[in-house]
């Protein structure tokens, strides 16, 4: 929609931040056609396991 409706100047993007070796997830993201328009990247909301225990 980004790349086609004047009102949206910029997207978010979310993907799974902990993934070792995130680089061609990121360049994936880019090369779409709103990517362009890609102005950060969000961890995905899931129950994660508390780091504190």
């Amino acid at each position: 929609m980004a790349a086609c409706t004047d009102p949206i100047g910029a997207v978010a993007a979310w993907t799974d931040l902990t993934v070792p070796g995130i680089a061609p997830e990121l360049a994936r993201l880019r090369a779409q056609l709103s990517g362009a328009f890609l102005a950060g990247i969000r961890r995905q909301v899931r129950p994660e396991v508390d780091p504190t225990g």
